[in-house]
């Protein structure tokens, strides 16, 4: 768990299946997440924040969202949708 600001607010490290962490950490109490991009803190409760944090790849990431009908409150989405981010980044 990490602690980012307010001491109220825990964000639990988002893991993959084969148990590498990476980056994208999930607040318990909502749907709020906390990223780290080009060493950059951004917290993220909409899909319109994250589209200001990947400007480049803005396009493609609204593709990405509408072909695969993605829920900002859907946490399986998000994170699906964070993962992709990631990869065209890198």
């Amino acid at each position: 768990m990490s602690d980012f600001g307010n001491s109220t607010e825990t964000y639990t490290a988002y893991k993959h299946q084969d148990g590498t962490e990476n980056n994208v950490y999930r607040r318990r109490n909502d749907n709020s997440y906390i990223i780290t991009v080009k060493n950059k803190i951004i917290k993220i409760k909409s899909f319109k924040q994250v589209l200001n944090a990947f400007q480049e790849h803005q396009q493609v990431i609204k593709e990405y969202i509408d072909k695969n009908n993605l829920e900002m409150r859907n946490v399986e989405d998000v994170l699906q949708l964070l993962n992709y981010c990631f990869l065209i980044l890198f």
